[in-house]
């Protein structure tokens, strides 16, 4: 979306007020960046066949369900269920903030049904002992090392999903002794939590700040990035790192692009001595149904010789 938006178009103004609103709720760039063009595109195709944005909501749900499910690429022959989520997730935001504000009175997203996502559709718990190897293999004598261990020891000590990764700020970290509290703030479900984290994956978390910051990091300012680009053009600028800069360190350090595995093999881990509701707990679920069936999925045709969540990274320290 541009900076510049025609008084002549009122949709493109509330376009625009939404993105805003969006982003200083999500504090994310990335939301902004991901949203606005699903709106963008949507638009044009509603305008294609005769209809806007405040079109009949009977006519615009008619559209959407099926517009959802197009792809954009002329090489992508399919469009995955997440993405299909994603995409309904941006426009009823649109639809919510429209209604609040008084310019729309109906959400046509409520008349389609969600296509069902597994929460741990495609990514698998790694086994333990890969784990440890790979985290063993990480380079800790230079930034890059430092980075991507104290990440990926605080996403498998966590089990956070990658967006909470990815939002973390310097205001978001305080340490607790020889540990750290990290406040999450960008949970699913918009509440906010707190995990004190086991000194290992502290350890490393501090080190790696001080690399990055120096000593004095805690005054930093809080809306610092704790996971900042070390690579290409982000370098330069000390961005945040997004969720592809984090699909990318998984894929290098551990063989999988597939954020989500550090959350199952955090939640393997604990099976082995945690409570149902103790699981559910940590894991942020609403509901015990939605655990009790993470837990079958992660069972099925797991190793019994699990270490405990606690022994995980003691090789890996330095």
């Amino acid at each position: 979306m541009t900076d510049i938006i025609p008084s002549s178009d009122p949709l493109a103004i509330l376009l625009h007020d939404w993105l805003i609103a969006k982003r200083g709720r999500t504090n994310s760039a990335a939301t902004e960046d991901t949203y606005g063009p699903i709106l963008a595109k949507l638009r044009t195709a509603l305008q294609g066949n005769g209809l806007d944005l405040d079109s009949d909501p009977r006519a615009v749900a008619q559209f959407v369900e099926r517009w959802v499910g197009v792809p954009q690429r002329i090489s992508t022959t399919s469009v995955a269920r997440s993405t299909q989520k994603q995409r309904l997730s941006a426009i009823s935001s649109f639809y919510a903030y429209a209604i609040k504000h008084g310019w729309l009175t109906e959400n046509p997203c409520k008349r389609i049904d969600y296509p069902r996502v597994e929460e741990n559709a495609g990514a698998k718990p790694l086994a333990t002992e890969t784990v440890i190897r790979k985290l063993e293999a990480i380079d800790r004598t230079n930034i890059v090392g430092l980075r991507d261990l104290a990440l990926l020891l605080v996403a498998l000590k966590t089990g956070r999903r990658a967006a909470e990764l990815a939002s973390l700020s310097i205001g978001d970290i305080a340490p607790v002794g020889a540990k750290v509290m990290i406040r999450w703030s960008r949970t699913k479900g918009g509440k906010t939590k707190g995990d004190l984290v086991e000194q290992d994956a502290s350890a490393a978390l501090c080190l790696w700040l001080t690399a990055r910051y120096g000593s004095e990091w805690e005054t930093e300012s809080p809306d610092a990035p704790v996971w900042v680009a070390l690579e290409g053009r982000g370098a330069l600028t000390g961005e945040r790192l997004g969720y592809h800069g984090i699909r990318g360190i998984y894929g290098r350090r551990l063989g999988t692009t597939k954020v989500h595995t550090s959350r199952h093999t955090f939640a393997a881990l604990l099976l082995k001595k945690a409570t149902v509701q103790e699981l559910q707990q940590r894991l942020g679920h609403g509901s015990l149904d939605t655990t009790a069936r993470y837990m079958r999925k992660l069972d099925d045709g797991q190793e019994d010789s699990r270490t405990e969540i606690g022994d995980l990274i003691t090789l890996a320290e330095s």
